[in-house]
């Protein structure tokens, strides 16, 4: 993907997980993106909720 597809993609995605906080491909998209532009943080903050989205790990959560 180019660069300007990838930074329209992670605004895209960037937008979708605030209105879907819980959807953990939409994150794992969103990490993979940001490291494609070179953007750590924001790819480990996206991988951070990844985990916290996880249907399995909600399923486990007391």
């Amino acid at each position: 993907m180019a660069v300007g597809e990838n930074a329209q993609a992670t605004l895209a995605l960037e937008r979708l997980v605030l209105l879907q906080p819980d959807n953990a491909g939409a994150w794992l998209d969103l990490a993979v993106a940001s490291l494609q532009l070179g953007d750590r943080a924001n790819a480990q903050r996206a991988l951070d909720q990844v985990e916290r989205a996880s249907p399995r790990r909600r399923a486990s959560a007391p």
